[in-house]
């Protein structure tokens, strides 16, 4: 079995300094007075990436690595840092209980043999496992030599 995994990619290289600068805004927060002390400007709450919808996460990643503005790795060398979201675990299969056929007769499947006969029917038949005339064979053959197990 083989397991294939992509790559992670460099961070994204930081801004080098323009010759030019802005000046930045020097208005403070005003300090409201209550009884007589001050109290100081309530502060922003800054969102967690786990409270941010969908579309601001997918925002957010793209801001954080843009690949076409990295530095190219030392020769020999295809990254230069690695970085691990952690651990992924998919939701539990749901067996939706259709026969399979098996030289004309229906054959009963446990869930995880659906799951994989499944995911075997679902196959692109030109993506890159059965789409290829030299590999295709071979990745039957694995496929099926595992299912039979």
């Amino acid at each position: 079995h083989h397991l294939h995994l992509p790559l992670p990619l460099p961070l994204q290289k930081k801004k080098k300094a323009t010759a030019t600068t802005t000046k930045k805004s020097t208005k403070k927060t005003p300090v409201k007075k209550e009884n007589g002390k001050k109290k100081a400007a309530p502060k922003k709450e800054v969102k967690g990436l786990k409270q941010l919808d969908k579309s601001e996460r997918i925002s957010h990643a793209m801001q954080a690595y843009l690949w076409w503005n990295a530095d190219d790795p030392p020769k020999g060398q295809q990254w230069c840092k690695m970085e691990h979201a952690g651990v992924s675990f998919p939701e539990a299969y749901e067996p939706h209980g259709v026969k399979m056929r098996y030289d004309g007769k229906e054959v009963d499947l446990t869930p995880v043999e659906e799951e994989a006969a499944t995911f075997f029917a679902a196959m692109d038949p030109d993506g890159m496992h059965l789409g290829n005339s030299k590999t295709a064979p071979i990745f039957e053959k694995n496929f099926f030599t595992d299912f039979k197990a």
